[in-house]
């Protein structure tokens, strides 16, 4: 709006910009007689920004996702042979050592607990990171 009344501008808001000469990009882009080359590598230019910003973001997203992939191998892993102890224990045995068996269970136990926090911790990071713009 001006003093004289309001002025009309058909299109976005990077044309408004654009005409009002607000960002200095897009007034370049707009004030060369040869407008073609110029605007195709200022397209160039934005294409190469948008793909270095995504790489940025797979870098720090990549090894989030590597720790929740290692926890849950972790994970899958203890059960298992928590698994096979625990019905080792079931079908009993006067054969079985049962101190090292309870001892080892422990070890497991203590184990799948470090490990889901990890993947508990990754997780929230990596939700965090995509909230915040960083996932796709």
């Amino acid at each position: 709006m001006n003093p004289p009344g309001i002025e009309k501008y058909l299109g976005g808001y990077d044309y408004y910009c654009e005409k009002r000469g607000r960002d200095p990009s897009l007034q370049a882009i707009a004030k060369p007689a040869r407008s073609g080359p110029v605007r195709v590598s200022a397209r160039k230019a934005d294409r190469r920004e948008r793909a270095q910003k995504v790489q940025a973001l797979s870098k720090r997203r990549t090894p989030l996702e590597k720790a929740m992939r290692e926890a849950e191998k972790t994970v899958d892993m203890l059960t298992a042979e928590r698994d096979k102890l625990v019905a080792e224990l079931e079908a009993g045995g006067k054969a079985l050592d049962y101190s090292s068996i309870n001892r080892r269970l422990d070890e497991i136990q203590s184990g799948l607990e470090s490990a889901t926090r990890a993947w508990e911790e990754a997780g929230l990071e990596l939700e965090k990171f995509k909230a915040a713009g960083g996932g796709h």
